[in-house]
């Protein structure tokens, strides 16, 4: 990645700047400069780095798959020669000379090289940032840690803000209008909520962010309320949330707000969920995959289940256990990305802890037919322990959809034994003994053999710190405590 040079990066440089100033500044200075910030152009209130992102995915709209193929070369060209030349970390990897954008050659070449793992990040931080310094436009930021080990990287605001204008794009072509307003909850919490204020405005991207810890059948009235009164239309969260809205407004005979559109991000959603929020919603529902280090994108296709990999963000791989490289369909494998945007942290063939397949993989296709299934984040794969040892996967549980679980608002596996789960269980209002029974029967049969399964009704499940749902919580302890 060379260094950028002259207007532009001044100019990046002063809207690093101006970002790190509006973040520091208090709440009142924050809504009034977003507020008129919220009038300009996006071009302006966005910067240059967004603008020009956006300039060129509007550009790369029916590209031949030439074009893009050659496209994605030069990036991952440009990657791999800024990681030899001024990333630490790779001084020790022998990375080859390219001499030309050759997308066969570049993509041998990148092949050829070693996996990066999230440990290895972690201990190295530093090590992977040009120079091993942090640069004057970026930040440090962290993921969410749902595994219980977040991770530290330094990300420039550039890359931020072109993120931004992808994510912009691709909302937009799901039917986000433009300036479209965003009702969010993604679990935040709202700090002054014990005054009775569970949300607040952000003028800057047109956002009424919500306190999701505080939603509940007490609140959901002011909740529902308060995203009609804003105008939101789109609402944003996570699955587990809008599952959970959706329920509480149902017991409450809520009508739901005039949405366009469902954003949803982070977490697995599973084809009955889609279903049931579609038709509480009355709108669409959107999804993708991406993830706070920036190597991959990918986003809903035009076929149920698919995704579609955004090469102009980063090249996407599937691995094996081995590290080799997956090019057949139907078979599981690692994702691994090489990033395209953030020069503060730079990744080359970072291998996250999740999986997928491709249904129509790029080695039998063009770059823009290819497409990604099943996609099963770390948190996702979790396995419960049966009685001989063996694991029952979460998502053969969780994804079957059954009527007997109708009355059922959120559940979660807790493994207290080997061959032992309780299924603590949110039930809906209404619901009676014979419902919870229901439940203990669907399972029971589900894990017949394996897996003693008991069910209690609780009030509430306890989310991961970043609000996520948990699926899967172990209340089995090593010996000795270790």
């Amino acid at each position: 990645m060379r260094a950028l040079v002259g207007p532009k990066r001044e100019a990046e440089l002063l809207m690093g700047t101006l970002r790190r100033m509006y973040e520091a500044s208090p709440e009142t200075f924050r809504q009034f400069a977003g507020t008129v910030a919220s009038v300009l152009p996006e071009s302006l209130r966005y910067g240059t780095a967004y603008a020009r992102q956006w300039r060129a995915l509007q550009s790369a709209t029916g590209w031949a798959d030439s074009d893009l193929q050659l496209h994605v070369a030069r990036e991952l060209r440009r990657v791999l020669m800024r990681a030899s030349e001024a990333v630490p970390f790779y001084s020790s990897w022998d990375i080859p000379t390219l001499r030309t954008s050759d997308p066969a050659e570049v993509r041998a070449a990148l092949e050829s090289l070693p996996l990066v793992d999230k440990n290895t990040v972690r201990s190295a931080g530093a090590e992977f940032r040009p120079g091993g310094v942090m640069g004057r436009a970026s930040r440090l930021t962290t993921t969410s840690g749902t595994a219980g080990s977040p991770l530290e990287l330094a990300v420039d605001y550039a890359a931020s803000a072109r993120e931004w204008a992808f994510m912009q794009h691709h909302w937009r072509r799901a039917g986000m209008p433009a300036g479209g307003r965003r009702a969010v909850l993604r679990g935040q919490l709202v700090h002054d909520r014990r005054s009775g204020n569970f949300w607040y405005d952000e003028p800057m991207t047109r956002s009424r962010i919500f306190s999701t810890p505080d939603l509940s059948a007490a609140t959901v009235a002011q909740y529902v309320a308060a995203i009609s009164d804003f105008g939101a239309d789109v609402l944003h969260a996570y699955p587990s949330t809008a599952l959970l809205l959706a329920d509480l407004m149902r017991d409450a005979g809520l009508r739901s707000p005039s949405l366009t559109l469902v954003l949803l991000g982070s977490e697995a959603i599973y084809p009955h969920e889609r279903g049931l929020l579609e038709e509480d919603f009355g709108c669409p529902v959107y999804s993708w995959y991406g993830h706070t280090e920036k190597c991959v994108l990918a986003y809903d296709a035009e076929e149920p289940g698919l995704l579609s990999p955004e090469w102009l963000y980063g090249y996407v791989e599937l691995v094996d256990d081995e590290g080799q490289v997956i090019r057949s369909p139907g078979v599981p494998g690692r994702i691994v990305g090489t990033g395209f945007l953030n020069s503060a942290t730079v990744l080359v063939r970072y291998a996250t802890d999740d999986w997928a397949q491709w249904a129509v993989s790029p080695e039998g296709a063009t770059l823009s037919l290819a497409r990604l299934s099943n996609i099963v984040a770390h948190r996702e794969r979790e396995t419960l322990l049966a009685h001989d040892g063996s694991g029952i996967s979460v998502t053969y549980l969780h994804g079957a959809h059954d009527a007997a679980l109708g009355k059922v608002r959120e559940m979660q596996y807790v493994q207290v034994a080997p061959g032992q789960v309780r299924i603590d269980a949110v039930m809906r209002s209404g619901a009676t003994e014979a419902d919870l029974l229901a439940v203990q029967r669907v399972y029971g049969e589900r894990l017949a053999g394996r897996v003693d399964v008991k069910v209690r009704m609780v009030e509430q499940i306890a989310r991961s710190y970043s609000g996520k749902r948990q699926l899967v919580r172990t209340e089995i302890h090593a010996p000795d405590g270790k």
